[in-house]
C-alpha cells in the first residue's frame, strides 16, 4: 500500500469484518499467489464458521489450498468455479433460515 497507517486500517477493516460474518468465502485466482488470504483461509479453516472455498484450476497454489482443506475441513469441496463458490453461499443462508437464525427478507 505505501501508508502503514492506511494498511493497518484496511486490515483492521478486513479482520473484524471477518470475524462479524456469518460465513465467509475464499477466491484463489490464478493471478496472484494471495500469501495473505491464504493465512486468512488457515485461520477459518481451524474454526466452525461456514467456509465457501474455490480456487481456479490455473491457480499456483491450488494443490496446496485442496491438500490443507482435506486434513482441517475433511469433505469441504473446493470449487474449480467462482461461480459455484459463490452458490455455496446461498446454502449457508438457507440452512440458517431453516435453523431460525435468519429471518425472511
Amino acid at each position: 500500500m505505501g501508508d502503514d497507517a492506511e494498511g493497518a486500517r484496511q486490515i483492521r477493516w478486513e479482520f473484524d469484518h471477518l470475524v462479524l460474518a456469518d460465513a465467509v468465502l475464499f477466491w484463489f485466482s490464478f493471478e496472484t499467489t494471495q500469501p495473505i488470504v491464504r493465512y486468512e483461509l488457515g485461520r477459518w479453516a481451524a474454526s466452525d464458521k461456514p467456509l465457501a472455498v474455490g480456487a481456479d484450476p490455473a491457480c499456483e497454489r491450488r494443490f496446496d489450498v485442496v491438500q490443507q482443506l482435506a486434513l482441517a475441513r475433511p469433505g469441504l469441496t473446493v470449487h474449480a468455479e467462482l461461480e459455484s463458490t459463490c452458490a455455496a453461499t446461498a446454502e449457508f443462508r438457507l440452512d440458517a433460515w431453516l435453523e431460525g437464525s435468519l429471518e425472511a427478507e
